[in-house]
């Protein structure tokens, strides 16, 4: 079971590479950059802030607009939540484990943040999000194998874009990222601003590739140790038995009554 699940992610990962520039996955990226922003939004709001809008465009640019809260945790909560979102969905969609509520869960967050924050998004991805949440949820309860598998293809197309998204951090522009906001938001020396931004860059990088790929060896790990524990189960189950029919038929012989 574990080598199909690990073929079947590479095949996907294969396949996402591939297709990666065509515009029929771009409505899926657009999807993750939305987790993107509602990650700002959840921190924001957890940390005492007000969110007053959240946006996303088709060149799978966003905004969240927020005031007060931690300044820090909002801005670093756009990669670190895409990246743990990604990593919970594909963990749960590769292991089979707590799949309807992960899923009703995202499904119910969409509809939340759509309903509330969304003033300044068009009326297209209103209703795209509101459609994705609303069928997530659905999804969730009444298709089982369905809902694994759009764990599995989202979780993993959410956990790439978000290592993808990373290379922002390295194109020459730090300083327009959420690092380079981080950065300005301490520091006035431009050339300090850099250095700092990249840092924090670094982390950010090594965070979600370490959180990935530890994820993914989980899942599998943790696949292959439930079929074996079952296999023990069943054989301690069997020998009681086996003994206990043995004992039957001797005692048959011996012309005992029972």
């Amino acid at each position: 079971m574990s080598v199909k699940k690990v073929s079947s992610l590479i095949i996907v990962i294969a396949l996402f590479i591939f297709f990666w520039d065509y515009n029929f996955l771009r409505p899926f990226k657009v999807f993750v950059v939305y987790i993107h922003e509602i990650s700002h939004a959840i921190v924001s709001l957890l940390t005492g802030g007000e969110v007053h809008s959240i946006s996303v465009e088709w060149n799978e640019s966003g905004v969240t607009q927020t005031s007060a809260g931690n300044f820090v945790l909002t801005a670093v909560a756009g990669y670190m939540g895409s990246i743990v979102c990604g990593s919970i969905l594909l963990y749960s969609g590769l292991s089979g484990r707590h799949e309807r509520f992960v899923a009703t869960f995202l499904g119910t967050t969409l509809l939340f943040f759509t309903v509330f924050y969304s003033e300044s998004m068009n009326l297209t991805f209103f209703v795209i999000f509101l459609a994705i949440g609303g069928g997530t949820i659905l999804i969730a309860a009444f298709f089982g194998k369905l809902n694994r598998l759009l764990l599995f293809l989202t979780g993993t197309l959410s956990s790439m874009y978000a290592l993808f998204d990373l290379s922002d951090f390295f194109k020459g522009a730090v300083l327009k990222t959420d690092a380079g906001l981080i950065a300005n938001h301490f520091i006035r020396d431009a050339k300090l601003q850099v250095l700092f931004a990249y840092a924090i860059s670094f982390f950010i990088s090594v965070f979600s590739i370490w959180l990935v790929t530890r994820v993914i060896a989980y899942a599998v790990a943790h696949k292959i140790e439930e079929i074996d524990f079952n296999e023990e189960d069943e054989l301690e189950l069997a020998t009681p038995t086996m003994e206990k029919n043995n004992e039957y038929l001797a005692d048959l012989n011996h012309g005992s009554e029972i």
